[in-house]
């Protein structure tokens, strides 16, 4: 099952927009966001089985290291037996999520109607979207050479049911107020299409 802004579609989702297109809707512009896709250890973002073997091998090395270190410091055999399980099962949160809802890539696709929107923090079976009838205008913020970012003024900001973020210097994130694209090449020319998709819209209003 899909989620498309307020519409439910009974479809896999599949690497290609076009199978959720209108009959008299094309796509003018997508893009595939180059991120760092955290993989989970056991489980993927749709619930199904992910196993990593890499990062279990990992956990199982960290909690040997630290069981030999405890076992040489305190001299109490039984230390031996009980702390792989409680080091091993704190370590398996503390550094990896067993459910993981990273595994996937932000997409962005601009319709002749709207801008779809598959974002990496969010369920990959979830896809969201915002017509341009819906958009006031757009904002451009130069990041560097022709890449930035598009900001989003909606007229109705609480009507939009997902929220964007940019990653800062230190790696936190700052969560937008208005939704956006982010890391966009030719950003410019990729903003004259939202804004021509505007001015198209409010001809038919």
């Amino acid at each position: 099952m899909i989620v498309m802004g307020n519409e439910i579609l009974d479809a896999p989702i599949r690497d290609s927009f076009q199978d959720f297109l209108h009959k008299d809707e094309t796509i003018q512009w997508e893009k595939t966001i180059d991120e760092d896709i955290k993989i989970p250890i056991i489980f993927n973002d749709e619930g199904t089985w992910k196993f990593s073997f890499g990062k279990i091998l990992n956990e199982i090395l960290f909690t040997t290291g630290l069981s030999v270190f405890l076992f040489y410091v305190t001299y109490e055999k039984l230390i031996i037996f009980i702390s792989p399980f409680i080091i091993f099962l704190i370590s398996l949160f503390f550094y990896h999520k067993i459910y993981g809802t990273k595994i996937h890539p932000t997409k962005y696709v601009i319709t002749t109607k709207r801008i779809l929107f598959r974002l990496s923090h969010l369920p990959k079976n979830e896809i969201q979207d915002i017509s341009f009838s819906q958009i006031n205008n757009c904002i451009v913020t130069i990041d560097e050479g022709n890449s930035g970012t598009i900001f989003l003024a909606v007229k109705n900001p609480k009507d939009i049911p997902f929220e964007t973020f940019t990653i800062l210097d230190n790696n936190e994130k700052e969560w937008r107020h208005q939704p956006t694209l982010e890391s966009i090449d030719e950003v410019n020319l990729v903003a004259e299409l939202i804004r021509k998709g505007i001015e198209n819209a409010n001809r038919l209003l």
